[in-house]
């Protein structure tokens, strides 16, 4: 095995002799040579030791019988170890995949459920179930060979580690993780990962236990999966990113989350929403329509947006008032803690509640 050089071997580098010609045969295989009774080496492992030395030593023998570049600049060598590096460590890393893949093929042989996935004694020998003794069918023996993990190269590795590498994935590749073995059920079901998953949604559920029954009221904080129970209900709902401002002022930047009644409509939110007018809170329980409303939940989107966000729900708190923000005959109005997002929307909470709606009565004056 050379380094590749240029078209044709002008590099000087030998090519390594080719299968059909009678060389080296299936990787880490002892193969005969055609039409001889010799036995050749087997070729080493594209992640193995050997095959790297090999490589190594082919790049100093050509490097060594050339004065040239024996007395030249370094940088030929370079390049070609750098391009040896790229080469080999690709095929290493393809040589791992497509094992890891083989081992996890091997554990969806056979019907699989978390319940039993995995478990040698769900996997038995037809001869158990009363087939036909020292058989069993084909798909009885794949599930056998589904419950022998060590089959798996993903099973050599420590669970801390597996548990990482499960932390990269999405709520869905986790979902399909869980129906593949027992094992992988246990590490998709861990709760860190649906913990992360919720709050790169919805940053205030780690901060505001009143905001959980709004998502989900069937769902209690105490619950040991209570992250992995929440996800379906926070990635179902709707959210748009907006920047509020005052007149002539700009407060912070929002992600607005669908809680309840109707939906926004394919227009969603406006991407600035301007506060142009305030009322007395007492008002809301007549200028909202709740069957004709669509309710909502704001939060700051960054940390650098919660002191404007703070600054705001104060602002309206100590005035007893709510914002009104207008679009051609759409209202937005933000709700601070008050009697009626208490009452009403059933929200104890400290953080800003909203309503969009196109229909309105007008306000008393």
């Amino acid at each position: 095995g050379g380094v590749a050089g240029e078209e044709g071997g002008a590099a000087g580098f030998e090519e390594p002799e080719s299968p059909e010609a009678g060389g080296l045969g299936t990787l880490g295989v002892v193969v005969k040579k055609e039409n001889s009774g010799e036995e050749s080496r087997p070729k080493p492992s594209p992640d193995s030791v050997p095959l790297m030395i090999e490589e190594l030593k082919s790049v100093i023998k050509y490097v060594t019988s050339k004065p040239s570049l024996m007395n030249g600049s370094a940088s030929f060598v370079r390049d070609h170890i750098r391009t040896m590096l790229a080469r080999t460590s690709h095929a290493a890393e393809t040589f791992i995949l497509q094992n890891e893949i083989a081992g996890c093929s091997r554990n969806l042989i056979g019907p699989v459920t978390p319940e039993g996935a995995g478990d040698p004694a769900a996997a038995a020998p037809a001869s158990a179930a009363g087939g036909p003794a020292g058989g069993g069918t084909a798909a009885a023996g794949g599930a056998n060979r589904a419950g022998s993990s060590d089959e798996s190269l993903f099973s050599q590795l420590p669970d801390e580690l597996c548990k990482h590498i499960f932390s990269f994935l999405d709520g869905e590749s986790l979902a399909d993780a869980r129906l593949v073995c027992r094992t992988w059920n246990e590490f998709a079901c861990e709760e860190t990962h649906w913990k992360r998953l919720c709050l790169a949604n919805w940053r205030s559920l780690e901060t505001d236990p009143h905001l959980w029954p709004l998502i989900d009221p069937d769902v209690s904080l105490s619950h040991p999966n209570r992250w992995r129970k929440l996800y379906p209900s926070v990635i179902s709902k709707e959210q748009w990113r907006c920047r509020l401002q005052k007149t002539g002022r700009f407060i912070c930047q929002l992600v607005a989350h669908h809680i309840s009644g109707v939906p926004v409509g394919d227009y969603g939110l406006p991407y600035t929403l301007v506060v142009e007018r305030r009322f007395n809170t007492l008002h809301l329980q007549t200028f909202v329509l709740p069957d004709q409303a669509s309710f909502l939940y704001f939060e700051p989107e960054t940390d650098a947006d919660k002191e404007g966000y703070e600054e705001f729900i104060e602002y309206l708190t100590k005035r007893t008032r709510a914002g009104l923000a207008l679009e051609d005959q759409r209202r937005f109005i933000f709700i601070p803690p008050c009697e009626y997002a208490k009452n009403t929307l059933k929200y104890d909470g400290p953080s800003l509640l909203g309503v969009v709606q196109n229909a309105y009565p007008p306000l008393a004056p």
